[in-house]
């Protein structure tokens, strides 16, 4: 394998790796892999992932290739549930409850968004790998707001991962409402909350936003 060079530079010490997502257009610059014509398209992450590299000698329709890839270091990959939104929620017909909504590491190579409350076990609403080369994690939570013909649901976050944290280390963070009644009415809080992951080296190499909501429902 041998790759391309500038000033003597290899590109793929100039380009982030491609990891997942769509990718760059066809550049027609391959590079021998297992004896296969690898396009650059298929090793390198696309320039919207990152930031540019300065100009290389090598151009695609008149196009440097610093404006097709990322540049070293910068490309950064959300996670499939990027924009989404969870929700925890409970319909107490009678006496009190509670909702829990949460992030957490599994086994140092799994993530979860999961759900419980008060009258439940827990459920998985989404999961996946944690990133290729991530070593360490940290959760974020925003300013949270209340839904529409809700009133405040009360309670509190807890945040295993505030710093980076190990992902062997399996941290959890959670919204837990306050212990409301069946004469409560509806009653939501809605956090942003911000997942990213680092390499060994400290470099974000996945950034992820998502919605979390805690909700009880009092049915009297």
């Amino acid at each position: 394998m041998a790759y391309p060079t500038v000033n003597g530079v290899p590109l793929d010490q100039i380009f982030d790796p491609y990891v997942s997502g769509t990718k760059a257009a066809i550049t027609g610059y391959t590079v021998m892999i297992a004896g296969v014509a690898t396009d650059l398209r298929d090793l390198f992450a696309p320039i919207y992932l990152g930031s540019s590299a300065a100009p290389t000698k090598y151009k695609v329709n008149n196009a440097d290739l610093n404006t097709i890839f990322a540049a070293k270091g910068t490309a950064q990959y959300a996670l499939p549930i990027n924009g989404q939104t969870f929700t925890s929620s409970i319909n107490i017909t009678s006496g009190s409850g509670n909702a829990t909504i949460g992030f957490r590491i599994v086994g140092g190579n799994q993530w979860q968004v999961y759900k419980i409350n008060s009258a439940s076990s827990a459920t998985v609403l989404a999961s996946g790998a944690v990133p290729t080369n991530a070593s360490t994690v940290k959760y974020t939570w925003g300013v949270y707001a209340i839904g529409v013909g809700q009133t405040d649901a009360g309670g509190s976050t807890s945040n295993g991962a505030a710093t980076a944290q190990p992902v062997v280390n399996n941290p959890t963070a959670a919204y837990t409402t306050a212990t409301n009644t069946s004469t409560s009415g509806s009653k939501d809080r809605r956090y942003p909350f911000t997942i990213d992951f680092y390499s060994a080296a400290g470099q974000n190499i996945s950034h992820t936003s998502i919605t979390l909501i805690g909700d009880t429902e009092g049915s009297i």
